[in-house]
């Protein structure tokens, strides 16, 4: 995993994750982990080959990327 999530510029990336599936399970077992709540979650862009969700949670807002897989 790269980055903290406190921004677009460094979110949250799964660099291990072969598609965009396993990137959002590597998403939900980082926040079990840690013991983050999760309260809403936003597609909040894409570009340059990735995707940006913004997350609501109890520790507030956490950026994630994925990259686009077809």
């Amino acid at each position: 995993m790269q980055g903290d999530g406190k921004s677009r510029e460094t979110a949250l990336f799964f660099d291990e994750a072969a598609s965009h599936a396993e990137a959002i399970r590597s998403l939900y077992r980082h926040l079990a982990d840690e013991r983050i709540v999760l309260h809403r979650r936003r597609l909040a862009g894409m570009g340059r080959g990735f995707l940006y969700d913004r997350l609501e949670t109890d520790r507030g807002t956490i950026w994630v990327m994925y990259r686009m897989t077809i």
